[in-house]
């Protein structure tokens, strides 16, 4: 019951977090325009860069670590704050880093409001709630705090010399947000004081899990960085706008994976059938999902970005359709390291496979960045998650039937690429305004998809029990 409850909580989370980007980015991009937008995506990506010092490995290590202990009052808050005093010691050191390093800026402002994130990064316990699986604390709570923000952003951000208020608002959100926590923190811990040892014993584990989160930025964080400085930062705004169209529906996926994974913990050692049970069904949900996901934006994607970023970022449109096949790599491997990889405590292969990938990643965006620009960031950003997919895919195939899979994942193609035609004819033949068209063909194509898949469902039934 509690899991079915998380899993509610995170996707009604997650469908706000895909409508209120639909409120709000339009009205971003046209008042701080592509370069303002630019310079914020550019300065946030370099602070998000020092943020993943002060959390290292701890939101996977932290939540199975608790999830581990979670029905032991004692020893869940021995282990919280042995592991949360490791987080602050790294944070007082990052933050004076940070402000060293902005001080020494062009543009020492946009980089010095951020520092609030920072700050919010030090107060995070998100994984303390994760591993006692209470994900509708933290939900409710970035709920609020994102209304908020839209709100502020609408009240206070009214041209492009607004770039620092809307910087401020943007990290200001997360620290309240950390700082409402609190209260319902001390209801599930009581105070232990760590000791050296006990903290020390933690940091090698932190460390290990941090390997793939450095990596990782290499092709989510670096990529822009590479951008910013090999071309310029107007086109950072528009890889940054195509990804994060890709990246907002995709968050249902990622959503239900969180939520998975300390059960997977709890049940691993105990319940083997079940737990390989469970793993093949979230493949299946997960292959859904995200092969629906996949057309419906290379099918919606012209009129999408023409409605809500307008005429000035046109560039996204072939950058978003490249990018989309991203879709497909990334829940797979998302889903293999969060049920698989991590719950099972192979550690190794997880960081072995995403340090493969930040050299990948490294090289292909070193060169073709230079030939082909923008385009070539995203190609560079497919190829590795590919091949992170691949390297991580090898352990599963003693458990799981990959050919199966595959062939699952397959049949959801057929609904998918005639939801696409049917959402192409469509724009010809319907011709309201823009924005009635697009939540014409959104709901028309979500709908033939659904039903598609249901008719191949009971279809594949009946063959299988006529044999």
């Amino acid at each position: 019951m509690q899991l079915k409850k998380n899993i509610v909580f995170n996707i009604i989370y997650q469908v706000v977090q895909l409508l209120l980007p639909l409120v709000v980015t339009p009205y971003v991009a046209r008042v701080l325009s592509p370069n303002g937008v630019g310079l914020y995506s550019f300065s946030n990506s370099i602070v998000t860069y020092f943020g993943l010092f002060i959390l290292l490995g701890v939101a996977n290590y932290g939540n199975r670590s608790i999830a581990e202990v979670s029905n032991d009052k004692y020893n869940r808050s021995k282990v919280f704050f042995e592991i949360y005093f490791f987080q602050v010691m790294m944070g007082i050191v990052v933050l004076c880093s940070y402000f060293i390093f902005s001080l020494l800026q062009d543009n020492f402002l946009i980089y010095f409001v951020q520092i609030f994130y920072l700050i919010g990064l030090i107060l995070d316990f998100n994984w303390f709630f994760s591993g006692i699986e209470r994900f509708d604390i933290t939900v409710t709570r970035s709920l609020i705090i994102r209304f908020l923000s839209v709100l502020l952003i609408f009240l206070f951000v009214k041209n492009q010399n607004d770039i620092y208020t809307y910087a401020l608002i943007m990290t200001l959100g997360p620290l309240l947000g950390q700082i409402i926590l609190l209260p319902f923190l001390f209801k599930q811990v009581t105070f232990v004081k760590p000791n050296k040892n006990s903290i020390i014993k933690h940091i090698k584990p932190n460390l290990v899990l941090f390997v793939p989160i450095l990596a990782t930025s290499f092709f989510t964080q670096v990529d822009k960085i590479m951008i910013g400085g090999l071309i310029d930062t107007t086109q950072v705004a528009y890889y940054d706008y195509s990804e994060k169209i890709i990246k907002i529906p995709i968050g249902v996926i990622t959503a239900y994976n969180t939520v998975m994974m300390p059960r997977m913990v709890n049940i691993i050692n105990y319940e083997k059938e079940k737990y390989l049970g469970m793993l093949r069904k979230s493949m299946e949900i997960v292959g859904f999902f995200s092969i629906g996901i996949f057309f419906g934006l290379i099918a919606v994607s012209n009129d999408f970005i023409n409605i809500f970023y307008g005429n000035d970022y046109k560039a996204c449109i072939q950058l978003t359709k490249l990018f989309s096949l991203y879709c497909i790599i990334v829940p797979w491997s998302h889903t293999i390291r969060m049920q698989y990889l991590i719950p099972n405590k192979k550690d190794k292969n997880y960081v072995s496979s995403i340090v493969l990938g930040a050299i990948v990643n490294f090289i292909l965006n070193s060169i073709l960045i230079r030939i082909v620009g923008t385009s070539g960031a995203i190609i560079a950003t497919l190829i590795t998650e590919l091949v992170i997919l691949l390297y991580q895919q090898k352990g599963l195939f003693k458990i799981l039937d990959t050919k199966q899979n595959l062939i699952k994942w397959f049949f959801y193609f057929i609904p998918g690429i005639i939801m696409y035609l049917v959402i192409c004819s469509l724009r010809e033949l319907v011709n309201l305004s823009p924005v009635i068209n697009l939540i014409f063909e959104i709901m028309v194509g979500g709908f033939i998809y659904v039903l598609l898949n249901v008719f191949l469902y009971f279809l594949k039934k009946k063959i299988v029990s006529s044999n």
